[in-house]
C-alpha cells in the first residue's frame, strides 16, 4: 500500500518536489484462522529549492598563526574590523572561534614536540 502525500510547495511551483526516499513501516494485521502483513510506503519529497545561505564571505587581514603569541595580534585585527563595522559581532566571534581551533592546533603539537624531545632525552644514557 503507498500512501502519496499532497506534493505542494510553498516557495516553489506545483511538481518541483523531489523525492528523497521513503519511510516504510509494517503492520500485523490478525484476520480470524491467518495473519497477513500489510506494507506501508510513504515516499518523501523535498523541494528542490535549496533556503538561501544565511552567512557571507569575509575578508580580514589576519597575521599567519604560527604560534599561540601570534594569535593575540590576529584577535586585535577581528576586534579592530568589528569596531570598524567590517565585520558584524557574530562574524567576529566566529572568525575568532575558528582562530581558537588554530591556538589549540599549535599547543598540541607543540606538546606532541615537547614530550617527544623529553622521551628522547630521557632514553640517552
Amino acid at each position: 500500500m503507498v500512501h502519496e502525500p499532497e506534493l505542494v510547495c510553498s516557495c516553489c511551483a506545483p511538481g518541483t518536489l523531489a523525492r528523497l526516499g521513503e519511510d516504510v513501516t509494517e503492520v500485523l494485521e490478525k484476520i480470524p484462522a491467518r495473519l497477513k502483513v500489510i506494507r506501508h510506503v510513504r515516499p518523501r519529497y523535498a523541494c528542490r529549492v535549496w533556503p538561501e545561505r544565511k552567512g557571507r564571505p569575509v575578508a580580514v587581514d589576519l597575521p599567519t598563526l604560527h604560534s599561540a603569541e601570534d594569535l593575540v595580534a590576529a584577535l586585535s585585527a577581528v576586534t579592530g574590523a568589528v569596531s570598524a563595522g567590517d565585520l558584524s559581532p557574530e562574524e567576529g566571534q566566529a572568525v575568532a572561534a575558528i582562530m581558537e581551533m588554530q591556538r589549540r592546533a599549535i599547543e598540541t603539537a607543540d606538546l606532541e614536540r615537547r614530550v617527544a624531545a623529553l622521551e628522547t632525552k630521557g632514553t640517552t644514557p
